[in-house]
């Protein structure tokens, strides 16, 4: 079982818990990406440690997209150099994405 889905099954154990208390049951959706990025410690008197990159607003544009491609998990084919296939995680292909503020368009799996 993967992440997303055990994450899925978690929340819907309690989904009568969530509905009473808060009104709605909360989901994920995960989106992965991959590539450089820069990471620093900024700020004198409350330090923050800061990420940068493009790759992290790829990830986030990726996310935004994951609802139009009415799926949950959603990720770029930069990944599967490190992690396998998309085989190996139930993906199927989407085709070349066009994501917001991006000049080039990228290679998008989904679970179905």
């Amino acid at each position: 079982m993967h992440f997303v889905d055990f994450a899925n099954e978690e929340l819907k154990e309690r989904e009568s818990y969530y509905l009473q208390r808060y009104g709605l049951v909360p989901e994920f959706r995960i989106a992965l990406h991959a590539g450089e990025v820069v990471s620093g410690e900024i700020g004198l008197l409350k330090k923050e440690i800061a990420y940068l990159g493009d790759v992290l607003n790829t990830t986030a544009r990726l996310l935004e997209s994951s609802r139009d491609l009415g799926s949950r998990l959603v990720c770029s084919d930069q990944i599967f150099p490190m992690v396998g296939s998309p085989e190996q995680f139930n993906l199927v292909g989407r085709g070349q994405l066009q994501l917001r503020g991006k000049q080039e368009t990228i290679a998008v799996f989904v679970r179905p």
